[in-house]
């Protein structure tokens, strides 16, 4: 039996709780079936899918051109739709021919994955790690923590997470930590936060111009205590070396004033247990 397992990132690129469920049962299953794993990889000029072998698992990576994953963030149809990942998808079904498909996640490839399988007969399995499908910023909650009951999109800004914020923020110094490509910063800006960006690299920064550029580990600020009204930080703690998550937490705590408003992928429990 072979099957299909689809994910938007796969160790060891990512050790999320996603990530690291699919692994794991994706090495269990290997045991007794013939498993393949796909999921997008980001550079080059062009989609393809790449094969390799790894830990007895077959994984396609299908590589997305990195100015098509940051044209995504100004077209939010784009987001969720994509005809290039589409025409790659059917090539790979044609290839491997998979009797079942397990869809783990779907960001960064195409919702409508689902469809196409559904069209060739295979059967499939959809997990619901998240609020992806129904909440553009995935964990489906306002700005006071309370549950989220607008089940759409509204603005791009939800997208990125800004909605996590007061509606007025105008002056409030905001650290924007682990910011990538500002893109969420940029956001919060337009609401009238002040906003430092924040990312371990220089490579994040060259994809946009940010007002204050900081390079600097996120679990040693070099920032006094209260020093910013909001500290924020999207989809970055699951990507924190576990030794170091305490750490990352008691900055942020340490550094904000007012508030400090993080999201993160899931995660395994006993992470959760680390956070109190």
């Amino acid at each position: 039996m072979r099957i299909l397992q689809v994910v938007h990132s796969f160790p060891p690129g990512d050790f999320g709780g996603t990530e690291m469920y699919t692994y794991s049962l994706s090495m269990e299953l290997s045991k007794t079936r013939e498993v393949y794993v796909l999921y997008p990889a980001y550079g080059g000029s062009r989609y393809d899918l790449n094969y390799l072998k790894r830990n007895g698992l077959n994984i396609y990576e299908l590589n997305i051109p990195f100015s098509e994953r940051i044209m995504r963030l100004f077209n939010f149809k784009s987001s969720y739709l994509d005809a290039k990942v589409e025409e790659k998808f059917r090539e790979l079904l044609i290839k491997i021919k998979p009797d079942c498909i397990h869809f783990q996640h779907l960001i960064g490839l195409s919702a409508s994955l689902i469809k196409i399988a559904n069209e060739k007969g295979i059967p499939t399995v959809l997990t619901l790690h998240d609020y992806w499908f129904i909440c553009p910023a995935i964990q489906l909650l306002k700005c006071n923590s309370t549950i989220c009951k607008t089940t759409r999109a509204i603005v791009f800004s939800s997208l990125m997470h800004a909605c996590m914020l007061p509606s007025n923020i105008t002056e409030n110094r905001i650290l924007d930590l682990g910011c990538g490509t500002g893109i969420l910063g940029k956001m919060i800006e337009r609401k009238g936060g002040k906003v430092i960006f924040l990312s371990p690299t220089i490579s994040d920064f060259e994809l946009f111009t940010g007002e204050i550029r900081v390079i600097a580990d996120g679990t040693s600020l070099p920032f006094k205590n209260k020093v910013f009204d909001y500290v924020v930080s999207s989809d970055v703690f699951e990507h924190i070396p576990e030794p170091k998550r305490e750490a990352f937490i008691d900055e942020m705590i340490r550094t904000a004033k007012k508030k400090v408003i993080f999201t993160f992928s899931q995660v395994h429990s006993k992470i959760l247990k680390n956070l109190g």
